[in-house]
């Protein structure tokens, strides 16, 4: 069995902590089931069911745009799940919506499952819009949470940027044509070896900056 990424671990661990922190403090610390209810599961769908990309500042600007949304998104649902058609009209066009706008970037379709849960959740009995203020208050206990402890509790610091990889590249290579011309110039001072290793390291940062190597955000 091969080793877990550090990645991995690190973000079930922030998992795992934040579920439970907004689980309980919602349900014992304030007394209110339903709050709870909507705090932990928006923890599980923005960083478990669907998870966001990138270097942090864009992850949280994200978040933060999935939290103003889902707010939106569970008051549209806790409304039309009183009318069967209603919740069914809301869900196809809802749904429409969410699939077709992951052509506009990689950032929407990341999040993509997890607004259309927002959506879902409501949906399903209690049809309750009495407890709206109390599912709001349990989003937004969840998002905020959730985006203060990818920031501060084991956070990714995120895959480097491609302009970082292409500079490193680039670097490589000219290394790579400075040694080839020192190397066959009279009395250089690269050797055959020396120009080996830089031709695998020039090859090896070249091959990182592939569209298949580069994350897809």
């Amino acid at each position: 069995m091969g080793r877990v990424p550090a990645a991995a671990w690190r973000r079930g661990v922030r998992v795992t902590l934040t579920a439970i922190a907004v689980f309980y403090g919602c349900r014992y610390g304030l007394g209110d089931p339903t709050m709870a209810l909507y705090a932990v599961f928006s923890v599980l769908a923005f960083s478990l069911l669907s998870q966001t990309s990138g270097p942090p500042a864009v992850r949280t600007r994200t978040l933060l745009a999935c939290l103003a949304f889902g707010l939106v998104d569970v008051t549209i649902a806790t409304y039309a799940a009183v009318n069967t058609w209603a919740a069914v009209v809301a869900m196809f066009v809802f749904g429409f919506l969410v699939s077709f706008a992951g052509v506009c970037g990689v950032r929407v379709s990341e999040v993509s499952t997890g607004l259309q849960l927002l959506f879902i959740l409501p949906s399903l009995p209690p049809f309750d819009p009495q407890s709206l203020g109390s599912r709001l208050i349990g989003l937004t206990i969840g998002m905020v949470v959730l985006i203060v402890t990818d920031r501060v509790l084991l956070a990714d610091p995120g895959p480097p940027s491609f302009a970082h990889q292409l500079a490193a590249s680039t670097d490589q290579a000219r290394a790579l044509a400075a040694g080839i011309v020192d190397a066959g110039r009279l009395g250089g001072s690269v050797t055959s070896d020396e120009l080996d290793q830089l031709a695998a390291e020039a090859k090896a940062t070249a091959s990182s900056i592939r569209l298949d190597e580069v994350p897809l955000a």
